[in-house]
């Protein structure tokens, strides 16, 4: 058991499009509500195409 306090809280959000976002600080917190709710406002939810395997254009 750890001899201190450890925090096991990270706020994140994941979106069904596979966007992520994590936060470690109250100042990230922030920052990551304002970049959730731009992203959400522009994004329509549909998973992205995985790139892996695919050669370039």
């Amino acid at each position: 058991m750890p001899a201190g306090p450890v925090s096991y809280t990270h706020p994140a959000y994941a979106c069904p499009c596979g966007e992520t976002g994590t936060a470690t600080g109250p100042e990230d917190v922030a920052s990551l509500v304002a970049d959730y709710d731009a992203h959400k406002s522009a994004c329509t939810g549909t998973p992205a195409a995985p790139a892996e395997g695919r050669t370039a254009a």
